[in-house]
């Protein structure tokens, strides 16, 4: 999926195994500002939330057969944020937990099954720029526009620990390495070379590699991060090229493999889940990369002959199953994320069926459409008497509700009143 460059804020959203030319694109349409960031949910397919220039994040529901037309009603509408959202990013462990962050300089999570907010931080000048969960997803590193790293509890309302990040005035991202339990960052120095660096979260004030140079770029720097392989790639915004690099645990940390080439600039760039990949020709990562005018899927292969399954490349990879509910989350459970083999005799996804959402729809209260500016007397006369008339009927029916009210009110107090038998 990605921004639509049309009119408006509209989501383009194709199936990624199916190319060709498009035409006449399907899209996600009803926010009025331009989309600013969306995610899709670990754990359902066909789950997406959206995040705009008009203040309200939406969350969509594809239907089970694709988006075959122009879809302009969402599922739910999160009402709440004062200015543009610029963060919308789904919980890796618990189902249908949203985190929206705004220019309103808040953090809000959402109960989806209710469309509900249940947290709301004020961040001040602290507002997120990229945002990443610790191992058991109780605790979020997020860069900020205030050049800091922050650790946040959420369910504590409290921040863990705070660090300077990077020195120079572009933005800069932050992933957290879940299995390795690292802390990884990259942006730019003064000097506005694009640098990487490493901390321990246990001790976030003493990096374990501080401003590694990259190169100087432009564009700010995307990491994804495969979390079998533990191979990291960094794809510049701005630019083709994508270097891979294997990552441990101990010094020196980070060793370069190799670097993907191309003369074309990547407008944006999206990881795959392992479970989508085909195992048999040992593909281990595919990026999908946003061009001018194209998604262009890119495939990292090891190079073997076998195109059967390879055990020692393909560990067990993380589950499209939740760990812990929305409930048990909120309610201060912790959880490891499930796991789930490559295998592809022994892998659920193969035969997974389509999830029905759960999501609560409100009902949202519909605009008040007002008459078109007339000037003649005839016209204005015309229109008086249609608000006249509509007038008299919002009345009527105004009178019914209100007798309405009072006769429930009058069957719960006599409820109320029965005496209880013993």
């Amino acid at each position: 999926a990605f921004p639509w460059s049309g009119g408006g804020g509209s989501l383009a959203v194709f199936a990624h195994d199916k190319g060709g030319k498009q035409q006449n694109v399907p899209l996600l349409s009803a926010h009025k500002g331009r989309i600013m960031d969306f995610d899709f949910s670990p754990f359902n397919d066909n789950l997406v939330a959206t995040g705009a220039m008009d203040l309200e994040p939406r969350v969509w529901v594809i239907p089970k057969d694709g988006l075959t037309e122009t879809m302009e009603e969402s599922a739910g509408v999160l009402e709440g944020h004062e200015k543009r959202v610029g963060v919308v990013k789904f919980h890796p462990q618990a189902e249908n937990v949203l985190l929206t962050s705004s220019a309103d300089k808040t953090i809000k999570f959402w109960d989806l099954n209710k469309t509900k907010e249940m947290l709301s931080f004020d961040v001040g000048k602290a507002m997120p720029q990229a945002i990443s969960w610790s191992p058991d997803g109780s605790t979020m590193a997020y860069s900020s526009k205030d050049k800091h790293i922050h650790l946040f509890d959420p369910r504590g309302n409290k921040e863990v620990a705070k660090v300077k990040g990077h020195h120079g005035t572009k933005g800069f991202r932050v992933s957290w390495f879940q299995k390795l339990n690292l802390l990884f960052s990259c942006g730019a120095n003064r000097m506005a070379e694009r640098t990487w660096t490493l901390r321990d979260p246990r001790k976030l004030d003493e990096p374990l590699v501080e401003e590694e140079s990259i190169d100087v770029g432009a564009g700010i720097i995307m990491p994804f991060f495969d979390e079998d392989t533990s191979i990291l790639y960094l794809a510049g915004k701005g630019d083709g090229n994508i270097r891979y690099y294997e990552v441990e645990n101990k010094e020196p940390y980070l060793h370069f493999i190799s670097a993907f080439r191309s003369s074309t600039p990547a407008k944006g760039m999206g990881m795959l889940p392992k479970y989508a990949l085909d195992t048999t020709t040992c593909e281990v990562t595919r990026l999908l990369k946003l061009e001018s005018n194209a998604v262009r899927p890119i495939r990292f292969c090891v190079p073997r002959k076998a195109t059967n399954y390879q055990k020692d490349i393909y560990p067990d990879t993380y589950s499209f199953e939740s760990a812990i509910t929305c409930a048990d989350w909120f309610g201060g459970k912790n959880a490891d994320r499930k796991t789930i083999s490559m295998n592809p005799k022994e892998n659920p996804y193969a035969t997974v069926e389509f999830k029905e959402s759960t999501i609560e729809k409100k009902e949202k209260q519909p605009e008040t459409k007002l008459p078109n500016k007339v000037s003649s007397p005839k016209q204005l006369k015309a229109q008086n008497d249609q608000m006249r008339e509509r007038i008299a009927k919002l009345e009527k029916e105004n009178f019914k509700l209100q007798q309405r009210i009072k006769e429930l009110e009058g069957e719960q107090k006599v409820e109320e009143e029965k005496p209880t038998e013993e």
